[in-house]
């Protein structure tokens, strides 16, 4: 089978190219290098990925869309996107260009070359937002209520899928993540809160919380959502599934996590809320285990231990 990764110098997409390369997939990636790591291309390299496989280019470009027509792959999983709330609060023209038009370009693309199948990343929290009365863990049955033009963006991908679902008849699946953490494929901590926890206290430093730290999230293990993609493509039936621990974290409670991971006192500061950070996440994820047989492997301590690691004993910068 045939799969191209857009966005596979990233975090998450460097695990997802590498869990197929292991599984003996033939693999192609899309990236523009804008903000992912040139060593994952090595570290794939190693694997298997071919030179003649790699196609640097962004996403939202006739020149990608040339590039999809013309390897033809059997599944193309799209992870290329500007992922952070806030740069969209601050640019949502840059924000709907990388996330809306990228994501119809590839649709399209997948649509024209031939009998390929889709797998979009979506996002557990900033698509659902605000859900006020609604019940917790929240399922996927949930109407999308976005408060941020990131999580408008998502939506309006996922409205994009569904509409060339219907049109051109192209197999989407779409997963809603949760908040992923973990490391590198090089071993350098990944984004989110956690490493920039981690890095303050390793550092003697105080913490910066974002408004009273009672807000929640659903961290999930980045090995087990890279499992979540490999099992999606070699499901052949179209899902929207959320991807997430099932458990919800506040981020005070992280932030202690991370401090008796590495031994140290919190030494937490309060700064202003972000506009359009949502809340509250927590998943029902009991879909995913009917539908694809998975489920996170990775407790949250056991991951934060992980990610705290270093030969110094200390977060590296």
């Amino acid at each position: 089978m045939r799969v191209l990764v857009t966005g596979a110098t990233g975090f998450i997409g460097g695990h997802v190219a590498r869990v197929l390369l292991g599984e003996g997939f033939e693999v192609a990636v899309l990236d523009d290098l804008s903000s992912g790591r040139l060593v994952t291309l090595t570290e794939l390299a190693r694997l298997g990925l071919r030179e003649e496989n790699v196609f640097v280019t962004d996403a939202a470009t006739d020149e990608a869309a040339r590039a999809v027509r013309r390897w033809s792959p059997d599944v193309l999983i799209h992870l290329a996107a500007q992922p952070r709330v806030i740069a969209s609060v601050q640019d949502p023209v840059r924000d709907a260009r990388a996330n809306v038009l990228g994501t119809v370009t590839m649709l399209d693309a997948a649509a024209r070359s031939g009998q390929c199948r889709v797998v979009l990343a979506s996002s557990g929290g900033a698509v659902y937002g605000e859900q006020a009365g609604a019940a917790a863990p929240t399922s996927e049955r949930v109407r999308p209520r976005p408060i941020s033009p990131y999580g408008l963006s998502k939506a309006t991908t996922e409205s994009y899928a569904g509409v060339y679902g219907a049109l051109t008849g192209l197999p989407v699946s779409i997963l809603r993540l949760g908040n992923v953490y973990g490391r590198h494929l090089d071993g350098s901590p990944g984004p989110g809160v956690l490493t920039v926890f981690a890095r303050a206290v390793a550092a003697g430093e105080a913490q910066q919380v974002i408004g009273d730290g009672r807000q929640t999230r659903d961290f999930v293990h980045v090995h087990d959502v890279a499992e979540a993609f490999r099992l999606t493509v070699t499901t052949a039936a179209p899902v929207v599934l959320n991807i997430g621990s099932g458990r919800e974290t506040s981020v005070l409670a992280a932030l202690q996590a991370v401090c008796e991971a590495l031994n140290a006192p919190a030494k937490p500061v309060h700064v202003a809320a972000i506009s359009g950070e949502v809340g509250r996440v927590c998943l029902d994820v009991s879909a995913a285990r009917t539908k694809l047989g998975w489920q996170a492997t990775v407790p949250l301590d056991a991951g934060i231990r992980e990610l705290v690691k270093s030969p110094a004993g200390a977060v590296p910068g």
